[in-house]
């Protein structure tokens, strides 16, 4: 899933589910932040180092084990269960047992706001297992993707040059098969090398079922103070939402952002928005904010620089954000090694 599910889609439909509106925020920007936390070098800051937990990893180092085992199966790709002699026991399954685990081990947090972050977390793996469903976070054949087509206007096509050329990679997640797991609207097919099967997907499907397992679950927690907007009210429009045909990810974030005006109004005077400096500033003296757009910084370049912390930072949203990863990965990789 991308950012217009991770974050807007679950937005709303925490706040439908009964949270106030500051911890329906919360959430949603901890699960989409798993998609943006690159940081995992120690950090200098001063008195101290702080050192982060990566949930995020893009280009050639996405190849290592190490990214395989500590980022890619805790976070977005979780095994079905604790492994087991089964050779499908690293294939994602859509709301497994594993991802249920992650959701009740947040609950578990007895400081709220951290309670609200550890869920984003799970929250954000909970919903891949839908979009990812099929796929496992190591190097496996069960990954390599052939025989490819999407329906257009009807009729089965074959991705550009661009798609069918990344099956050239390591068949890692759905990396050969490129972003067509994580588009809402988009009914594909493809031949699985390691299965020796056709894989037949239909994301809008898969992601409606999503979002009404999101919705049910918030409704159950005992952090739903509000009044709760039952499924049936909006599942109609969730589903026309998720079935925008667009690539331009600003038009269906659009889709998210117009019903929760329709439901809940303006959002305390300011705009339901993401951005992923956001908690990084928050957590940081305010003269050295553009120290924090660090995506791009090798690891020499983080090594040498001085971050100012603010008074109050280890109780900071991004710090709470990097101690439950912390958490969820510890207990993914207790379970599964």
């Amino acid at each position: 899933m991308q950012i217009d599910m991770h974050y807007y889609g679950l937005g709303f439909l925490a706040r439908a589910a009964g949270l106030p509106e500051k911890d329906a925020l919360t959430l949603a920007y901890a699960s989409q932040y798993v998609d943006d936390a690159t940081e995992s070098t120690p950090m200098n800051c001063g008195d101290f180092m702080f050192d982060p937990v990566r949930t995020a990893h893009n280009g050639l180092g996405a190849n290592s084990w190490t990214v395989q085992r500590k980022i890619h199966m805790p976070f977005h790709f979780i095994p079905p269960e604790p492994l087991t002699s089964k050779p499908d026991a690293f294939i994602t399954q859509p709301d497994s047992p594993m991802s249920q685990r992650l959701l009740d081990r947040a609950r578990t947090e007895t400081d709220h706001e951290s309670k609200i972050i550890a869920l984003g977390i799970a929250m954000h793996t909970y919903a891949d297992t839908w979009a990812h469903s099929g796929f496992a976070g190591k190097e496996d054949d069960i990954n390599d993707v052939q025989k490819m087509l999407y329906k257009k206007n009807g009729r089965w096509k074959k991705p550009g040059l661009d798609v069918t050329a990344l099956n050239l990679l390591p068949p890692i997640g759905h990396v050969q098969a490129s972003s067509y797991p994580d588009l809402p609207w988009v009914e594909w097919k493809y031949r699985s090398a390691g299965l020796q099967k056709n894989m037949p997907r239909n994301n809008h499907a898969l992601f409606l079922d999503a979002a009404k397992n999101i919705h049910n679950y918030i409704c159950w927690l005992s952090e739903a103070t509000e009044p709760i907007t039952a499924w049936t009210t909006i599942a109609k429009e969730v589903s026309d939402t998720l079935a925008i045909d667009d690539d331009r990810i600003e038009i269906r974030i659009r889709g998210w952002i117009e019903l929760w005006t329709k439901y809940f109004g303006s959002i305390a005077g300011k705009r339901f928005h993401y951005h992923k400096l956001i908690w990084r500033n928050e957590a940081f003296d305010s003269r050295y904010k553009g120290k924090t757009d660090w995506d791009t910084r090798t690891r020499e370049e983080m090594v040498v620089t001085r971050f100012h912390p603010i008074k109050d930072f280890w109780n900071t949203r991004w710090v709470k954000y990097h101690r439950m990863a912390l958490r969820q990965r510890n207990l993914v990789l207790e379970e599964l090694w």
